[in-house]
């Protein structure tokens, strides 16, 4: 059985995946960078969630960590319930298709010889 804050985060992977979002939730080992539960992405729009049990609130270094990403431009959602979903659905239905002349700041970056022609004209 699940604990309060893993049908938490059960629910907001269903979300995500309805809406076909990137959605990667890395487990923390104490090495690197502090990050939140999730890192996302949908058409071109940076996210990152915290999930919390109901009543839960972040922790001072999930708050900083939060701080961080909107100070780069990300969007941070804090999700413990039925507000947080819908907080999330409203803001992915919100999320502008991003067109080929719209994504020329999105532009990929291969020096390593990884992605072949083709694979990088999407991109450009």
């Amino acid at each position: 059985m699940a604990t309060p804050e893993g049908r938490v985060k059960n629910k907001v992977r269903d979300i995500l995946k309805r809406h076909k979002a990137y959605q990667f939730w890395p487990v923390q080992t104490g090495y690197g960078a502090a990050t939140l539960d999730c890192i996302g992405c949908c058409n071109g729009q940076y996210f990152s969630i915290e999930t919390k049990a109901p009543t839960k609130k972040l922790t001072p270094r999930q708050r900083g960590t939060a701080l961080n990403i909107l100070a780069y431009g990300g969007t941070v959602f804090c999700i413990s319930g039925t507000d947080g979903y819908k907080q999330l659905e409203d803001w992915l239905n919100e999320c502008v298709i991003i067109t080929k002349a719209q994504r020329s700041s999105r532009t990929l970056f291969d020096t390593t010889g990884s992605f072949t022609a083709a694979q990088q004209e999407i991109y450009s």
